[in-house]
């Protein structure tokens, strides 16, 4: 039986929606939109991306922008999920300079070597989300599924095998995250914004929710930075050599 999905990426400047007819094993995008975040009102950006959308109620999946998160990396002498999650906030509070009890904590098993496991933990303050949700169920929006931006697109990708070892860079306006694959698993995750503001300022066209940057003539400089910023983040991780 085919049903309606709606899933809404929401992030510092943009927001981004599709309504997706999935039916057994296949989804078709039926209808998208896009809408500036201005003044920080999040609320009106996604009551803007609905407009576009014929959202009556369906099953809702959201992510927000890995800017809204904190992310560690950590290691366990052991592989088993239980006691990883048991041990974890104990590992954070040694490890993370924040009250662990004002956070919300998801954590992915990213490698298993010998007894040791790598795990690649995710923390958002418990007031960010309660916040977003808030403003969602003000629009009748209940999400199913709270996630981090391109997250499941680089977990998606790695499932193609000559794409087993990659690095995925989601570029938004005035920010951008590094997603690093590794033998189809997630070794880091990295969010980054543009100091220059290079492409901070941007305008959309609301006839066709196309999205253009005021700035151009500075692109070349952002491809610079982002490069940089790329490299500077790979020579960090053992066993990767960057070649950008």
């Amino acid at each position: 039986m085919a049903q309606k999905i709606l899933s809404i990426d929401i992030r510092e400047d943009l927001v981004c929606g599709v309504m997706v007819m999935q039916s057994g094993s296949e989804s078709t995008v039926i209808e998208c939109g896009v809408s500036v975040v201005t003044d920080k009102v999040y609320k009106d950006a996604v009551e803007d991306v609905l407009g576009h959308l014929s959202y009556s109620g369906e099953l809702c999946r959201v992510s927000f922008g890995a800017e809204n998160f904190f992310f560690r990396n950590l290691s366990f002498p052991f592989h088993d999920k239980k006691k990883i999650e048991k041990i974890l906030g104990i590992e954070l509070e040694e490890n993370v300079p924040l009250d662990i009890s004002d956070l919300l904590v998801d954590s992915l098993v990213t490698g298993k070597k010998g007894q040791e496991s790598t795990v690649v933990v995710a923390m958002a303050y418990r007031e960010f989300i309660a916040e977003r949700l808030d403003e969602l169920k003000s629009l009748q929006i209940d999400p199913e599924i709270i996630a981090i931006s391109s997250v499941q697109t680089a977990l998606q990708l790695s499932r193609i095998s000559s794409l087993a070892d990659f690095i995925l860079l989601d570029c938004s306006c005035d920010r951008f995250t590094i997603f690093v694959m590794q033998d189809g698993r997630m070794r880091l995750i990295r969010p980054f914004v543009f100091d220059d503001g290079s492409l901070a300022q941007f305008s959309l066209d609301k006839n066709s929710q196309f999205v253009s940057a005021k700035k151009v003539e500075k692109i070349a400089d952002t491809y610079k930075n982002i490069c940089r910023e790329v490299r500077r983040t790979l020579y960090s991780i053992e066993n990767i050599e960057p070649d950008i």
